[in-house]
């Protein structure tokens, strides 16, 4: 009897909890955003590269507690022959808090039937889905927080093509472990990623196995006036991974292809500083903002060993030797990025409207160590040179809209 009741009293505040959520849900309406924007990635005489983004969030306020909800789709259609591809990418967000603690949680995915890139030899996957996902617990005491988080990823292909042999990817778990700290204006920020990539072939035996190992910290400061707002960082990562693999006549029984069998191992370290400042105006409806990151590898080393042998047939002699290299194409190279945006806010009968316009700079650099000599350019080096050029001018530009209901 007492378990009956009991189990009615709590239907009964489960079904009030969830008429309650539904009326405040409608009810805060007008508080609802919908933004769409539209950003040129890359263009050049093989194609466009064009990524679509469209975002719904809404919250609101009942007493000391706050609720949040959002939804983001973006569609990446790209046609240049470094990318092709046509991609889906969803986000779904939900948050919950109070003046004592919070939640957040969020669940993603990435679909596509195919991608093809081409860096010196072309290479494709097909049928690719992946899912992610992120839960945070902030705790509240005074001007001090201190959030947990958790995050994840997982994802495959079906089928692929790696140019020296077919094979298909499988990442069946990424994961994310991290605290953020908040003083004030103060915020520190450490995570560690761990997980293990395997590439298959076409029939699921096993060819190539990976597993990397993140760390990363950042310190950030806030400070902000009725105008300005200005956040600057600084931050170091460490990334340490290994790989070993074997392509042999049993796991790549094709007639012709591959002619060469391998069997691989190495490694790859990289430690990385990182730094940023984001700084916005805001002032009568329009804001201006400029958000600087830079990531320099301080150090990357690694090591790349492999043993091979041709076939023995007709065309082959089956001879086979060994090959070493290092893994150091990141050492002392970093990249920049800016993101300028500008933005304004007015409202038509009461409703809310905000247009933006953005242009994204990506600048990668490297500190050599050897002095380079000059080098005589033909005139299609030098038309090739300006075409990526104007390409990189013209790239990153975004503009869009937002609608405050």
């Amino acid at each position: 009897m007492l378990k009956c009741a009991g189990r009615l009293f709590c239907f009964v505040k489960m079904k009030k909890f969830f008429f309650a959520f539904l009326f405040f849900l409608f009810a805060k309406l007008y508080s609802l955003e919908i933004n769409h924007s539209v950003m040129h990635l890359w263009s050049d005489s093989s194609g466009s590269a064009f990524l679509y983004n469209w975002n719904l969030k809404d919250d609101w306020f009942v007493k000391n507690q706050n609720f949040y909800i959002g939804a983001n789709i973006s569609y990446l259609d790209s046609s240049v022959d470094y990318l092709k591809t046509s991609a889906v990418k969803g986000d779904f967000c939900a948050e919950y808090s109070n003046e004592f603690f919070g939640f957040h949680g969020d669940f993603g995915f990435f679909s596509t039937d195919a991608i093809s890139i081409s860096a010196n030899n072309i290479y494709n996957q097909q049928e690719i889905l992946g899912f992610n996902g992120k839960v945070a617990i902030p705790f509240y005491i005074n001007s001090f927080s201190i959030k947990p988080y958790f995050g994840f990823f997982s994802g495959e292909t079906e089928t692929g093509d790696f140019y020296w042999f077919y094979g298909n990817i499988k990442n069946p778990y990424l994961g994310q472990y991290g605290i953020q700290l908040t003083y004030k204006n103060h915020n520190l920020d450490g995570f560690f990623v761990a997980g293990k990539t395997f590439i298959f072939n076409n029939e699921n035996s096993e060819l190539v196995k990976i597993f990397g190992k993140l760390f990363a910290l950042t310190y950030k400061q806030s400070w902000k006036s009725v105008h300005i707002k200005f956040e600057p960082y600084i931050g170091s990562m460490f990334f340490y991974g290994d790989f070993e693999g074997s392509l042999t006549d049993k796991n790549q029984a094709y007639l012709l292809y591959p002619y060469k069998y391998y069997k691989i191992n190495g490694n790859v370290d990289a430690f990385a500083v990182l730094n940023g400042i984001f700084f916005e105006y805001k002032k009568c409806g329009f804001s201006f903002s400029t958000d600087f990151n830079s990531a320099f590898f301080v150090t990357q080393d690694g090591i790349y060993n492999a043993d091979w042998k041709y076939k023995r047939n007709l065309f082959f002699n089956g001879s086979a030797g060994k090959d070493s290299k290092k893994v150091d194409f990141l050492n002392l190279a970093g990249l920049i990025s800016i993101n300028c945006k500008a933005e304004y806010s007015f409202l038509i009968e009461k409703l809310g409207f905000n247009i933006f316009f953005a242009k994204d700079f990506l600048i990668p650099f490297k500190i050599s160590k050897n002095s380079s000599s000059g080098v005589e350019k033909n005139s299609s080096d030098n038309n090739k040179i300006s075409e990526f050029i104007l390409s990189w001018i013209f790239s990153g530009i975004s503009g869009g809209i937002s609608i405050l209901l």
